[in-house]
């Protein structure tokens, strides 16, 4: 047999080898995706069972979150200072508080995450379309944001977004942005500066033991609930001074308020 024929079949029998290992992991994920769906329908038939109204579809299940550690950043809280008031000076506040100032107004941030800016000119204005402004202003501070949304309010528009982390939500982080006249007056929220992943951190429960968890509660009258709207991953922080952490859980969004397991 030729050198070229052996060539030939060697190919040929590689090609044959792929084919079956991409089949083969195809049929793997397919048959994943099926069992995953028919857990969260499983799911919401036991909640259903006990007198709970659920949609499957609302059960927003992915990949499990682990801890991570908030440090605060104050080269971070600086940059974020300087993108909304110019070059920003940090002044000897002391203690637990970081202050900025420049000739745009000035900007506080706390050891709790809390922070605000107080613009003193007309440097921002909406134009017409707060949201756009917002955008704009939050890739400038370079943050990652989700569920923008736009208020009025006395004054004129307020918005706010919920801020993430690697795709998840913060839940309790949360940024405003307070316009008056068309004019951006304040900039405030909660925002932790510094998140490095946790040495051997926990691994968040899954979206099944959190729900089981939830109705436990249900049953034992300690939460009063017959419809759930929304299920989604994400974090709720913990703050100290100078340190933190991230703290992964379920947000559960019922009929009767919102609940963290």
């Amino acid at each position: 047999m030729s050198t070229a024929r052996i060539k030939t079949l060697v190919i040929a029998a590689l090609v044959i080898i792929n084919a079956f290992f991409l089949t083969f992991i195809i049929w793997e994920r397919a048959s994943e995706s099926i069992q995953h769906r028919n857990t969260l329908e499983q799911i919401s038939v036991i909640l259903r069972q006990n007198g709970i109204t659920i949609n499957a579809d609302e059960i927003h299940d992915s990949p499990l979150l682990t801890d991570a550690d908030i440090v605060r950043d104050t080269d971070r809280e600086k940059a974020i200072a300087s993108a909304l008031l110019g070059d920003a000076t940090l002044l000897d506040s002391g203690g637990s508080i970081s202050k900025f100032e420049s000739p745009e107004g000035s900007a506080l941030f706390s050891s709790a995450g809390e922070f605000t800016v107080d613009l003193a000119g007309g440097g921002y204005t909406s134009g017409g379309d707060a949201a756009g402004a917002a955008k704009k202003l939050l890739a400038l501070m370079d943050m990652q944001y989700t569920g923008l949304e736009t208020a009025q309010s006395a004054d004129g528009e307020d918005v706010s977004a919920t801020f993430t982390h690697s795709g998840a939500e913060l839940f309790d982080c949360k940024i405003d942005f307070l316009f008056e006249n068309g004019v951006l007056k304040q900039v405030k929220g909660k925002y932790p500066t510094g998140i490095k992943d946790s040495a051997g951190g926990g691994t968040q429960k899954t979206a099944l033991t959190a729900i089981i968890n939830f109705l436990s509660d249900v049953k034992s009258g300690a939460v009063a609930c017959s419809a759930i709207s929304d299920v989604r991953s994400g974090y709720n922080t913990q703050f100290e001074v100078f340190s933190g952490k991230l703290i992964p859980v379920w947000r559960i969004t019922a009929d009767t308020g919102t609940y963290y397991y």
